[in-house]
């Protein structure tokens, strides 16, 4: 930040603050994460800009079409946030149109210098920072990769091996492993590396889309253990090991394909190529279960076989990053991603907010003329996009971090710079002022409270060349600054409030309307197969909410409602996850062919009928404390009248065992009989839960 400055002052540039403020931004942990940060934050100044420009330029005089025109961007920036992998792109974007659109100057000259002196400043700040984070204290990505993949294999590691002493020691009380909600985190930090790391290494580049299509194997493996785990319940009761013979063999051969995935990380030569293993399953034994428990036993062959291939695939990949020259074909390039960002009412929502935030502030400013006159328009949507773009943001202490910062830049700005008569003695203070800053809060679970330190004494000191000291207008400022962050916090209860328990009340209740979605375009008519694409985007939107569900749960002050301590949300989150995997066993059973559909179409329709009206219950009060004490009973007497229907059915069908078509019916059966009995359990876990309390109205 010092070395920015010092070059834009001896460059005689106006507000080098600007280059300071870039430095604070886009400052990472690593090299490949900030220059990721960075060509997106140049890329967001340079559109920004010119839409700016542009409105500018249109619409000088219009004031009331300025504003709409400006709205509307700031409503298309905000949804892309919301939907987009380049978040602050679209944040930059925004700050910088309002930031030039609402620049008061003396000629269309000025305000396009104006701009071209930003992105100028922008691009120092990155490239200084860069220069800096490569020569100076380079911490590399690569490294990191390297980390969270052997972390990441041990945690799933540990995972694979718990999961199978479970079955083959019969355990039927504990089927929770405590290492998924790591396993999940790692998963998904996975995907941020690389993208940093992908800047870095020219290595890295080479073989991306081996790297890409490693993480999506990561993220296949994650779902098929929990696809896997979610038929332990039904087997409870089985010898697992009597049924699939193969079975202590195939969990040899998983646990020494991890260890070979582990020595590959770690650079141990090998050219072992993978070797596929087959799970048996003793027909004569599966034919003395019950049809249901069939159902569950060749649900787990199918999640083993999944594991199995997802296992081996992992090893062909990782074995091409490492040694790019082997002759293996090349994957593909762009990856499916497994969760697809969607628009949903939160998209609207921030549309909303964005667009609420410009039309207010330009009133206030028209009509009032607040503190720091066009920055307050600034300030207000920019705070707003900022709470776009971390929903889950504490805007108390948010305001609380920038009220201390405020404090902090008031001080240096009365009592130090003012004895300051050169640049080496404002080096020494931004130097001495940004490491301790950044130390203090060097965890990125602090990058608010560090920008609440930092960017306060950049905006408000103003440096300058030649610089002056007006505590009138730095007070002005500050206030206004203050004031858009209140501003802010206000509007973000458009259209409705943004508390963590209403949004988790408000999240859940949309997961299930999701749901309903799903069932809705479970046909009854095996024909009519193009719904299937409309199925898995239903399933990627209830995985998108069930994300945020647990991130909202996370924000709750439960300090403030003791009756519901976090375990109990952890335990609805969980259960919502549980949901999500039978749904995702449901639409693999529905994918597969299914030439007996017509014998099951009757029973099929009854389930079907059965799911759907528990989840319109729990779309309309997914807490709902009346369906779990008042139903309970009515539910588990329904399972028990479905579970005949089926049996009978079974009972009438004809052909062997082995039949492809009798096999997939087993799936398909058993996908519907696992969706009702967790939707079923989550009832009884909402019952147990104090709601009142959440539901009540509060700022």
């Amino acid at each position: 930040m010092a070395i920015a400055c010092g070059i834009a002052m001896g460059l005689g540039w106006a507000n080098p603050y600007w280059a300071c403020i870039a430095v604070a931004m886009v400052s990472l942990p690593t090299v490949g994460e900030s220059l990721n940060k960075s060509a997106q934050r140049l890329g967001g100044t340079l559109v920004g800009g010119m839409f700016g420009l542009l409105i500018l330029g249109l619409f000088p005089q219009d004031r009331w079409v300025f504003i709409a025109c400006l709205s509307l961007y700031m409503g298309l920036c905000a949804n892309r946030m919301t939907v987009s992998r380049f978040t602050y792109f679209w944040f930059i974007s925004g700050y910088i149109a309002v930031l030039l659109a609402t620049t008061v100057g003396t000629s269309p000259q000025h305000e396009f210098n104006t701009a071209v002196l930003r992105i100028l400043e922008t691009s120092l700040g990155i490239i200084v920072y860069a220069l800096v984070s490569v020569f100076l204290w380079p911490q590399h990505s690569a490294h990191d990769l390297k980390l969270l993949l052997k972390t990441l294999l041990g945690v799933q590691t540990k995972i694979l091996k718990h999961y199978f002493s479970l079955k083959l020691r019969g355990d039927a009380t504990n089927y929770a492993e405590p290492g998924y909600g790591l396993e999940a985190l790692l998963v998904g930090q996975l995907k941020r590396r690389l993208d940093a790391a992908e800047l870095e290494q020219l290595e890295i580049q080479e073989v991306r889309g081996w790297w890409r299509q490693l993480a999506s194997q990561f993220q296949a493996l994650m779902e098929a253990m929990e696809v896997w785990r979610e038929s332990f319940p039904a087997l409870r009761q089985l010898n697992l090991e009597e049924l699939l013979p193969t079975l202590p063999a195939i969990r040899e051969a998983l646990e020494l394909r991890f260890e070979q995935l582990r020595d590959i990380v770690d650079g141990v030569p090998t050219n072992q190529e993978p070797v596929a293993v087959e799970l048996a399953v003793d027909n004569e034994r599966l034919r003395t279960l019950s049809h249901f428990q069939r159902a569950a036993v060749l649900n787990t062959h199918a999640a083993l076989e999944q594991i199995e291939s997802i296992s081996r695939s992992m090893v062909e990949s990782l074995l091409a990053i490492m040694n790019p020259r082997r002759k293996m074909s090349f994957p593909p390039t762009n990856p499916a991603p497994i969760i697809t960002r969607q628009s949903d009412p939160d998209s609207f929502a921030a549309v909303v907010r964005a667009m609420s935030a410009v039309w207010l502030a330009s009133v206030v400013l028209i009509y009032v003329d607040p503190p720091g006159h066009s920055m307050f328009l600034v300030f207000v949507v920019v705070h707003v996009l900022l709470g776009i773009m971390i929903p889950q943001m504490n805007w108390v202490i948010f305001l609380f971090a920038n009220i201390t910062g405020v404090i902090l830049a008031g001080i240096l700005y009365i009592f130090v710079m003012s004895n300051i008569s050169g640049y080496i003695e404002l080096f020494l203070l931004l130097f001495l002022l940004t490491s301790i800053i950044c130390y203090v809060f060097y965890d990125q679970r602090l990058v608010m409270l560090k920008l609440g330190g930092l960017v306060p004494f950049v905006l408000l000191t103003n440096l300058q060349n030649n610089q002056t000291y007006d505590f009138g207008v730095f007070s002005n400022n500050a206030t206004s600054m203050l004031m858009g962050i209140l501003c802010a916090t206000v509007i973000f209860y458009i259209p409705f409030s943004p508390r963590p328990e209403k949004m988790f009340l408000r999240v859940t209740a949309r997961y299930f309307r999701q749901a309903r979605q799903f069932m809705s375009l479970f046909d009854t008519s095996p024909k009519r197969s193009n719904r299937y694409d409309r199925m898995l985007s239903a399933l990627s939107a209830m995985q998108s909410s069930v994300g945020k569900v647990g991130g909202w749960a996370n924000s709750v002050d439960y300090q403030a409602f003791p009756a519901n301590p976090a375990e109990k949300s952890a335990a609805i989150v969980q259960s919502l996850n549980t949901i999500t995997y039978r749904f995702m066993m449901l639409a693999d059973a529905r994918n597969r062919s299914q030439p007996l559909w017509e014998h099951f179409s009757k029973d099929i329709r009854a389930w079907r009928g059965a799911i759907e009206e528990l989840l319109q219950s729990l779309a309309r009060d997914p807490l709902q404390e009346s369906i779990a004490s008042g139903r309970q009973s009515s539910l588990e007497t329904e399972l028990i009248r479905l579970e005949s229907r089926i049996e009978d059915a079974f009972q009438t069908l004809s052909g062997a065992l082995e039949d492809e078509g009798c096999i997939n019916a087993y799936h398909l059966l058993g996908g519907l009989k696992g969706v009702y009995e967790a939707l079923a359990v989550h009832a009884a876990l909402s019952a147990d839960f104090k709601w009142e309390r959440w539901r009540e109205s509060s700022f």
